[in-house]
């Protein structure tokens, strides 16, 4: 089960085939430092890589530029997931994790992002 990433600690991106179900599960960390990229062919097939050079290197991924990501990019230096500057590609979320099987393609977040994390830790008030 893709459950048990909810136990992992630290920085990280995966890959993982699960030969029994037949399916391929990736993943991210919650707090999104290790990137990881993903295409989808017309054909079905997911090509995947910690860096979008990795997906390009297929040669037939379709460099059509994402203007909203562009301008995202222009105005704050930044790039925010799941958006890349390709419409054909794009990121996994932090803490999401994306199962992939013959039938279907299903994203799950599997850990609460750092920024809802943040958000609740700072509502506790110290006891005096």
């Amino acid at each position: 089960s893709p459950e048990f990433v909810r136990r992992l600690r630290g920085m990280f991106a995966f890959a993982l085939w699960d030969a029994k179900e037949r399916r391929l599960v990736l993943g991210r960390d919650r707090l999104g430092i290790k990137p990881l990229f993903i295409h989808e062919t017309k054909g079905g097939q997911i090509r995947f890589g910690s860096e979008m050079k990795a997906i390009l290197a297929c040669g037939d991924v379709p460099k059509d530029v994402d203007l909203g990501a562009l301008d995202g990019y222009l105005a704050q230096n930044y790039v925010a997931s799941p958006s890349t500057l390709l419409t054909s590609v794009r990121q996994i979320e932090p803490g999401e994790i994306l199962i992939r099987s013959e039938r279907e393609m299903a994203v799950k977040r599997a850990m609460a992002p750092m920024a809802l994390v943040a958000a609740t830790v700072s509502r506790i008030v110290p006891v005096a």
